[in-house]
């Protein structure tokens, strides 16, 4: 027999109803008496260099809309296990409940305190923000329906007398082995390191695999991270774990270059936002794993090189049908035929003229062409690549009136 009777289960179950549903009757009818004018004010916490639950939260749960739909409205899985214990009376309603939103509810406090194990109080500063007791509060009250569930499906046993021991020792392991851990070191013990680094900016693939071969494994690694903190990359940091640290750590630049190396799974781009870093090229991660780096820009280079050749190919093609298309008439002083690109205004540019804007101008009050000094605008009326030959005369030819208009397939 379960320890509580019919009605008390009832009771909590009721309570565990009204508990989940209690934030958003409370924020509705509030809102009934706010001014739309009123505005929440929000705030930004900067994560430190290294808070590993943090990170993990952030990547994997914090904004997924599962996660986010869960904790803020519990009462999606509490009303329906509700009315379906109502229905059936099975303890095994409740305990599907409470395992589907306890995890749930204790994810975030749980996490607190491993990167309070494993780093400093700068983590609590990220978790709990300027607003601590109200954030503890929120979670204390979000485990509220979850307990309540329990207390109504609870009945003293050897299985239920296991399971929270069980909990609490699985819990403990894991914060101290966390406490245990020695947090990873610095690659560099200050901002001099990356002075006397060697650290290549070569674009020649062969140049780069010879030089980064050289370098020790210690060495690559310092340059590494001096690339990754260059004129563009996130500030020095001093240490790890620091709330004075104003950049990510070593190790979080490492990770990111590791991750690259192996193909696995990158960091989300809001993370690395966060973060402050970027994702490293080919010629950074060169100094962490050379075979793979080199590899990949050996690749890169000769696709490059195919469709470099591609598109020559293609440019000498068109080309010789513009030369063949071209009209014959009287002879000029100068001739040039070519392939002209125009964009969205329709025009083809030859030249150096006055100025592309005085002799597109006068090219709109023509409807067609006009020329400049060194230049002439033409107006098709049409996108893309055509062929164009453009006659210098010293006195105006006789009119060419079956003359054609050839348009050449784009470049692809």
């Amino acid at each position: 027999m379960s320890q509580w009777s019919r009605r008390t289960q009832t009771l909590l179950w009721t309570a565990a109803v009204a508990a989940s549903v209690a934030p958003d009757t409370v924020s509705w009818i509030r809102s009934l008496f706010r001014s739309s004018d009123e505005s929440i004010t929000g705030y930004i916490v900067t994560a430190p260099a290294a808070c590993d639950g943090f990170e993990q939260w952030t990547m994997h749960a914090a904004f997924e809309p599962w996660y986010r739909r869960l904790t803020d409205m519990p009462y999606l899985v509490v009303v329906p296990a509700f009315l379906l214990w109502l229905v059936t009376k099975r303890r095994s309603v409740g305990w599907v409940a409470a395992g589907i939103l306890g995890p749930i509810m204790a994810c975030e406090p749980i996490l607190l305190g491993y990167d309070l194990a494993r780093w400093d109080s700068s983590c609590a500063d990220l978790w709990l923000g300027p607003f601590a007791r109200s954030q503890i509060t929120l979670w204390v009250y979000g485990l509220a329906p979850v307990i309540l569930i329990l207390a109504a499906v609870y009945r003293p046993g050897r299985h239920a007398i296991r399971l929270v021991p069980a909990t609490a020792v699985l819990i403990a392991l894991m914060l101290g082995a966390a406490g245990d851990a020695q947090p990873p070191r610095t690659v560099l013990a200050s901002p001099d390191d990356c002075k006397d680094a060697n650290r290549f900016y070569v674009t020649d693939t062969k140049t780069l695999a010879s030089e980064v071969k050289k370098l020790s494994t210690d060495q690559r690694r310092v340059a590494y991270i001096c690339s990754m903190r260059g004129p563009s990359g996130p500030p020095f940091t001093w240490g790890q774990g620091s709330s004075e640290n104003d950049g990510p750590s070593d190790g979080v630049l490492l990770d990111l270059g590791r991750r690259e190396c192996h193909g696995t799974k990158q960091r989300s781009f809001h993370d690395l936002a966060r973060l402050g870093v970027r994702l490293p090229s080919l010629q950074q991660i060169a100094y962490l794993c050379p075979e793979t780096a080199i590899a990949r820009l050996r690749a890169q280079e000769q696709e490059r090189a195919k469709s470099t050749a591609e598109f020559a190919r293609q440019q000498a093609k068109a080309m010789a049908y513009c030369k063949r298309t071209a009209p014959k008439g009287p002879r000029p002083v100068r001739e040039a035929t070519g392939l002209m690109s125009g964009g969205e205004s329709s025009s083809y540019d030859i030249g150096m003229g006055e100025g592309d804007m005085t002799v597109f101008d006068r090219a709109i009050q023509d409807g067609l062409v006009a020329a400049a000094a060194q230049g002439v605008t033409v107006l098709t009326g049409t996108e893309g690549d055509i062929c164009l030959t453009v006659r210098a005369y010293r006195k105006a030819p006789p009119l060419d009136l079956k003359g054609q208009c050839h348009l050449v397939k784009p470049l692809g």
